[in-house]
């Protein structure tokens, strides 16, 4: 039994040193996410004002340009009005946060399926 706990240690340790890329199912779209949120992306949330301004930057910078335009073409497929974009959007950020433990599961609404 501790070898076991020494070796789930030890697979735990190796995660931390070689995080490894997650994954998001999202409106049944699949992303692909970097191992670690950039720090960078700490200065462009501090840039967003009450419109959004620096939302699609921060959200390129997580997804890249193809999977961003992917998340596009889902909301363009799904007719989402202009008006519940930012919310879909804010509730995509939710579920990345999700995925690296900065959010909790149950706080998004727009993504019910993912």
């Amino acid at each position: 039994m501790a070898r076991a706990r020494r070796a789930a240690a030890a697979k735990a340790a190796a995660a931390e040193l070689n995080p490894q890329a997650k994954a998001l199912n999202w409106r049944g779209l699949s992303l692909e996410l970097p191992a670690e949120l950039p720090g960078t992306l700490w200065f462009d949330f501090q840039e967003i004002d009450e419109e959004g301004t620096g939302e699609l930057r921060i959200l390129k910078e997580m997804l890249g340009d193809e999977q961003t335009k992917q998340v596009r073409d889902v909301i363009a497929r799904e007719k989402v009005p202009l008006v519940q974009v930012q919310a879909v959007i804010r509730d995509l950020f939710n579920d990345i946060f999700v995925e690296y433990g900065l959010a909790d599961a149950g706080e998004s609404s727009a993504s019910d399926g993912s």
